[in-house]
Parts: structure tokens; sequence; C-alpha cells
């Protein structure tokens, strides 16, 4: 393949996804003139997606929704085009690091986030969402825009201090061609409202808004809220509203302001909630303010260039080299026939895993490592070519952004699986088998993002191969979809159970248990609090 793409040279590989390759790019211009001084991203329709119209229909509803969007707080789309028959999307290129890896980072340097600079992350996040969900259409009318991913993965901090939202892949607007049909869950059940977790239809604002009242609760407390349960646990307790919203119930030194502010953002009901991201946001600046926390983007990007210093050299010195390279090569009038991998060799499909055939990988860039508890939801039989369609995990904004960490830090990434069929035979001894079965029965698996196969399924693996982990999905129409990550070491049954999608109904208040006046206690009423450790672990 060419590094030329019509206008652009292509630098280096970001990644791929289900539908899309995302590459590191500058304008070819600046190839004579300035050598890449103006680095880019193309997100690019994989070339056997090209004539499939739902796949281009997706693509492009997503960069038409993103090139509208405008803001210092947004990561920035500048063209969406069709070159060489391959429709693409062209972002900004943001250098730097998702907040959950700032997190993990800075617990493990002894050098954690301060609650100021965690509260100024928030206020510029809803700042960037206010803009999205007060966007009009040509005609004044509302666009409706609802982000419907909000996490630490989709929040991003550059080096110069930075705060972005990202991934604006499964946004739910008025006027986008690919509809989210009723009852299909999309999002990370982990950050997620209890209407969504309903699949309504009736999301709007106000679901972005206790997502980011999740990441309130776990910036204050310096834990996961949902920490250690399973999605159907975690379903049933968003449903019925028995969950802790107060923060000083587990820890009696926060302020009772900020108290109050996790606990509005993160009401059952979508009425009691802030209204809008701005009213929340002015909450927050004015909790910072009065207690003297704010902090300034000069000093975010100092936290954050200290804590990455080793990984943004590494980066920048692959980028340089490979842009020199390519310089050089335009300067003589060759063409550049193979491109760097910023994300380490290129994945490959594999018939039986493990057997090698020339293919693209599957890193996600815009999702957590395990990918567990990021659900589509309700999903009725489709033949096997049409499995990515609701599979999709967007690789928008976030892409562009996550280009400067995906050289370091990443786990091994399993390739994408073509599952051999249940007759594939190989020497005794030569291979390990997976037995997959699930209820309902109409279930279908897929592995990372293979195709679908029915239930039960048996797979085998070669034995060679036995060391990499695996993610399986498994869904079923009216029912969301579960996932469990694996690593095929022997011989095993994977059995998995889906949990209905829930009825519209609204969930009653919260009940907290009454301890006595004799300490904290468990706000869930189950078990003793546990210590509060490592956020995002």
């Amino acid at each position: 393949m060419s590094s030329k793409f019509g206008k652009y040279r292509l630098v280096a590989e970001l990644g791929h996804g289900g539908m899309a390759d995302v590459y590191l790019a500058a304008h070819s211009g600046s190839i004579e003139t300035q050598g890449f001084n103006k680095l880019l991203v193309i997100k690019r329709l994989r070339a056997n997606l090209a004539d499939e119209a739902e796949f281009v229909e997706m693509l492009l509803d997503e960069g038409k929704l993103a090139a509208r969007l405008n803001h210092p707080n947004v990561v920035q789309t500048y063209e969406i085009g069709e070159q060489e028959g391959r429709y693409f999307i062209s972002m900004e290129y943001l250098d730097g690091q998702p907040l959950h890896r700032i997190l993990n980072r800075g617990k493990t340097k002894n050098a954690p986030l301060s609650m100021g600079m965690g509260l100024t992350f928030l206020v510029d996040v809803l700042a960037g969402l206010h803009h999205a969900h007060e966007l009009l259409d040509f005609d004044g009318s509302a666009l409706g825009v609802v982000h419907r991913d909000i996490s630490p993965q989709n929040v991003f901090v550059t080096y110069t201090g930075q705060i972005k939202v990202v991934d604006f892949g499964i946004a739910k607007a008025m006027g986008r061609s690919a509809e989210t049909r009723e009852g299909v869950i999309k999002g990370k059940i982990t950050y997620m409202a209890p209407e969504q977790v309903r699949g309504s239809k009736e999301i709007d604002r106000r679901s972005d808004i206790f997502a980011v009242g999740v990441m309130l609760w776990e910036i204050v407390l310096g834990d996961r809220l949902w920490k250690g349960m399973q999605d159907v646990d975690i379903v049933q307790r968003l449903l019925s509203g028995d969950f802790p919203r107060h923060p000083k119930e587990l820890k009696a030194e926060i302020p009772e302001e900020l108290d109050r502010i996790v606990a509005k953002s993160l009401e059952p009901k979508k009425d009691d909630r802030y209204a809008t991201a701005l009213d929340f946001q002015h909450d927050l600046e004015t909790f910072l303010r009065s207690t003297n926390q704010m902090v300034t983007g000069r000093e975010i990007g100092k936290y954050i260039s200290d804590l990455f210093a080793d990984k943004q050299a590494e980066v920048k010195k692959v980028v340089e080299a490979q842009m020199k390279r390519i310089s050089a090569e335009a300067a003589k009038g060759n063409t550049v026939e193979d491109i760097a991998s910023l994300s380490g060799p290129p994945s490959q499909t594999t018939g039986e895993l493990g057997k090698t055939t020339n293919a693209g990988g599957d890193v996600s860039l815009a999702q957590s490592e395990t990918m567990v508890g990021t659900v589509t939801g309700a999903l009725g039989p489709k033949k096997a070519k049409k499995s990515n369609k609701w599979t999709y995990l967007a690789m928008t904004g976030a892409a562009a952004a996550i280009g400067a960490f995906i050289v370091f830090g990443q786990p091994k990434t399993k390739p994408v699986v073509t599952i051999p069929g249940p007759e594939s035979t190989a020497p005794s001894g030569a291979m390990i088998v997976v037995t997959l079965k699930a209820q309902p029965n109409e279930t279908q698996f897929s592995i990372d993002d293979g195709p679908e196969v029915g239930n039960p399924y048996i797979l085998r693996v070669p034995k060679e191969n036995a060391n990499l982990s695996h993610v399986i999905h498994a869904r079923a129409a009216n029912y969301i979809e579960t996932s469990r990550t694996v690593n095929f070491t022997s011989d095993l049954v994977v059995d998995m159970s889906l949990l209905p999608v829930p009825q519209s109904v609204e969930p009653p208040k919260p009940k907290l248990p009454n301890n006595g006046g004799k300490g904290m206690g468990d706000p869930l009423g189950k078990k003793p609090v546990r210590k509060l450790d490592n956020p995002f672990n």
C-alpha cells in the first residue's frame, strides 16, 4: 500500500477497528515546504467495506456530526471525503493521554491526581458536552446530540494541558441516517444512566450528565463506583436506584457542597439531575473557586508531561524517524510502500486461532483494554457477513487522540478471529478444545470481533497460541450483550447467561440502610465497606 492518499501522506498506523483503519498523516503539500509540520489523523473505511452502504452511511453520519462540533474541549474534525473509492474522515491529532491511563499511572508512580485537577478535568468535559448538547441544525432546530459513551477512556488530556471529549461515534442525534433500534443499548454499563440500561429512546443530555457524575464520584473517592460487580448486578442496581450517591457516607471528610453536587448528578430519575451540563459545570467551578483549588492548563500540562515523559519521548522519536524517511523518499520521487506502526506489529486474522493470514487487527482505540462492560444491547439474528453491523466499535476522535499512547503499555493484542467450523480437526494433543454455551438458546457468539456462530459452539485452538487472551461476546435479541475475557490455556467450558433488556419502568427512590449510628457501614447494605484503593484497576 502506498503512503500517498490523495493530498495526504500516511505517516504511521495508529490502529484498526471493525470498520476503519486509522493513520497518523500529514498534508502532502507540507513535505516539500516545511517537512510535515502539521500532523492530523485519517480514519479510512476498510477496503472490504467500501461498497457496503450500511458502513459508508455510519462513517458519514459520524463524520457529519463530528464536523459540526467546534469547541476547545471537543476533538476537531477537519474533513469528510472520498479518495480512491474509500471514504475517510480527517481529524485533529492530539498528543497526550486518556484519563484512565493518567489515573492508573499517577497511582503507580505515587503521584496521584489531585482533587482540584480531577475536578478541573470534569469542568472542561462538561463545557465540551454542553456545546454538543446545544448544537443546532441549519434551520435552527435542536439536534439533540447525546454522546452516550462518556467515560475516562473518552476523556483525553494533552501534554499542553488541553482536555478533550473524544469519540462521538455512537452519539445519538436527530437526523442521523443510522438510527439505534428500540431496545438496543450502547455504551459502557459502568458509566451508564438507568434510562440507558432500559434501552429507552428517551435518552437525552441528562444521560451524559449521569456518566460524568459517575466519573466525579470515582475521582472524589479514588475508587470505582461498580468495582468488582458483574454487569447483571450493575443493571439491577441501576434500575432499582440502589447505589451510593453520597460520597460523604463513605468518606466523612468530603465537603458537604461537593457531596451535594455528586448526589445531584447521580439521581436515578433524570428529572432530578442537573438539567444541563452547564449547570453542573457552574456548580463545580463555584466549588473549586471557593476552596481555592482551581488548576491552570499549564499546571495540567506539566503534570501529564512529567508523568509520561518517557512515553512522550518514545512516540516523538518513532514519528520523527518515519516522517523524515517519507519526506526523503518523496523528494526523490519515490513511493513508500510500507507504513510504520505505532501500535506494534499489525494484528492478523486467523482461520484456526494462530494460523495467520493477511488482514488487519482489532485495536479498539476508543475503548478500555478489556472491552468488558461495553454493550451493544439487543441484537437480532443476522448473516455472518453482516456481523460487524451491530458490534461496530466507533473509532472517531478518540482514535485521533490516542495515537500517542498506543506505542506503550498496551497489552498484547489478540488476533481478530475467524472461527473454524465445529468439524475442524487436528492431530491429537495439538489442540485445546473450548466449548461455548449460553442462555438463552438463541444466543450468538463471537470472539474478539470475528463472525458470529451458534450456541453451543466448539472451538479448537492450537496449543502454541494458547497464551493469548480473547474476548468472547454473547448476544441475543432483547438481551444485553455479555462479554468475558479468557485465556485458552487448557480445555474449558465457557458458560454465559444474558440478562433481558429491562422494561421501561421508573425506579423507586434509593433506600439506604440505617446503621444505628455505628459508622458508615455499606450503603448497599450488603457487606462491610471495602478499602478504597487504586481507581480504574
